[in-house]
């Protein structure tokens, strides 16, 4: 895959938009249907004894805002989230085929260093003097050592753990289920927005990395940059005090990729 040939990434990051435009507008209308989870955190309710037992004070119900929108935005932000991946991963295929570095290895060991592009720019060094370039490459993230090839998967998966909340915090009056109800919801809708903006974020990384590695191999090819230097040592079987190594070998990137002049 050529780096003009990557024009096939952005083909994919449309119909994966596709999937998730909804994010622009992605509040309630009145009269949807709620997910599951939304209506379950608005109808969570304290035990009755409890009612007796507190009163709606102003500093309770600033700690049932504060929890109510935390709850609300975390929840929100997994529910959408996980939407949005599950858009991607039905095309995991394609993505396989797209963001392929394994292809990429150096030596099947080392993932190349990821080299970013500039266009045209001109740089004011005092009142007197400047410098202007045509185009600028930078090497942004060195050559490493892999044990396996990355996957797209880890660029979009992401941990997602949400807050559980004490029973005792749950509202236990008509003034404070108003109260949580609406924190939910704004909690819910603000989670909801950013879940789309850290995919974003998410899926632009990826694709910038890739497109850095595959930079880094049209520079090669056109000897701009050389290729990182491998070096491997050999120390036979290692005896620890519980454990025996057969044949272990060690790995050392010596010289790192750097820039060149071709003459």
């Amino acid at each position: 895959m050529t780096l003009r040939g990557s024009g096939a990434v952005f083909l994919l990051l449309a119909v994966i938009w596709g999937s998730v435009q909804a994010c622009e507008g992605a509040s309630l209308k009145k009269g949807e249907d709620r997910p599951s989870e939304l209506t379950t955190l608005l109808n969570m309710k304290g035990s009755p004894e409890a009612t007796q037992k507190k009163r709606a004070t102003s500093i309770r119900i600033k700690v049932l805002t504060d929890t109510a929108q935390t709850l609300g935005f975390q929840r929100g932000f997994r529910w959408r989230y996980e939407q949005i991946y599950q858009a991607a991963d039905v095309r995991s295929l394609e993505f396989d085929r797209i963001f392929n570095f394994g292809a990429l290895l150096i030596k099947n060991r080392v993932l190349p260093p990821v080299i970013q592009w500039a266009d045209k720019a001109v740089n004011i060094e005092s009142d007197d003097y400047a410098t202007s370039v045509e185009a600028q490459y930078r090497i942004v993230r060195p050559a490493r050592i892999v044990s396996t090839p990355p996957s797209w998967r880890g660029y979009l998966m992401m941990d997602l753990e949400a807050l559980e909340v004490a029973p005792e915090i749950y509202p236990t009056s008509g003034e404070e289920n108003k109260t949580w109800r609406s924190s939910i919801e704004k909690g819910w809708q603000e989670g909801v927005e950013h879940a789309c903006d850290v995919f974003r974020m998410n899926m632009d990384q990826l694709v910038a990395e890739y497109r850095g590695m595959l930079r880094f191999k049209m520079l090669t090819d056109q000897g701009l940059v050389s290729v990182p230097t491998l070096a491997e040592g050999n120390l036979g079987v290692q005896v620890g005090e519980n454990v025996l190594n057969i044949n272990q070998k060690t790995f050392r990137i010596t010289v790192p990729a750097a820039f060149r002049i071709v003459k």
